[in-house]
């Protein structure tokens, strides 16, 4: 598993789509792990977990 690799990609995705939502660049971190995907928005503290139901 390229974790890393694909938790980067994460991040640049969602903050792309941020930055073209808000109109601004805004800190936003992503984890994925087997358990689901995590979304963080370290400016305003919100953070979005998606969970995998297997």
């Amino acid at each position: 598993m390229h974790t890393d690799l694909l938790t980067f990609q994460l991040t640049h995705i969602v903050s792309v789509f941020y930055r073209n939502q808000k109109g601004t660049s805004l800190k936003v971190s992503a984890s994925y792990s087997s358990l689901g995907l995590s979304i963080s928005d370290i400016q305003y503290g919100i953070s979005v977990i998606i969970i995998f139901i297997s």
